[in-house]
């Protein structure tokens, strides 16, 4: 995988998003992505400090479990239509569920692995000294 596809990933950004971190158009960042440009020395370095950040095990795939579900035992059975028609709309409701909390999972990815670059950047990058009064 390309080096800006997994920092991307593992990272949660769009491809502007990190365009704007190492200060080049998001047109580079998709010609690299796709092959169809070279990585530059100075989108190298400025990559760096979230590439050391990766685990060196990191693919971007992530796989999914299937939690396994029972009825509870005693309770009378209901009729066949109307179990089909309960089975069905709780599939659709744990469908959207699942898509919604694998979402709010990477966002929280995300923001954990930020949260663990911030230093190294902090430290990388200082910040500007304050022109206005602050």
């Amino acid at each position: 995988m390309n080096p800006l596809a997994r920092v991307r990933a593992w990272f949660g950004l769009r491809q502007d998003q990190l365009a704007v971190y190492l200060g080049v158009s998001p047109s580079l960042v998709q010609g690299i992505e796709s092959g169809r440009r070279r990585l530059t020395s100075g989108v190298t370095q400025a990559l760096l400090p979230l590439l050391q950040l990766l685990p060196a095990d990191y693919s971007s795939t992530a796989e999914v479990t299937t939690p396994v579900l029972a009825l509870p035992a005693g309770l009378p059975g209901p009729e066949a239509v109307e179990l089909d028609f309960r089975r069905r709309t709780c599939l659709q409701q744990a469908a959207g569920l699942r898509q919604e909390a694998d979402k709010l999972t990477r966002q929280a990815r995300a923001a954990a692995r930020w949260a663990q670059a911030l230093p190294t950047l902090l430290a990388t990058y200082p910040a500007p000294p304050c022109r206005r009064r602050c």
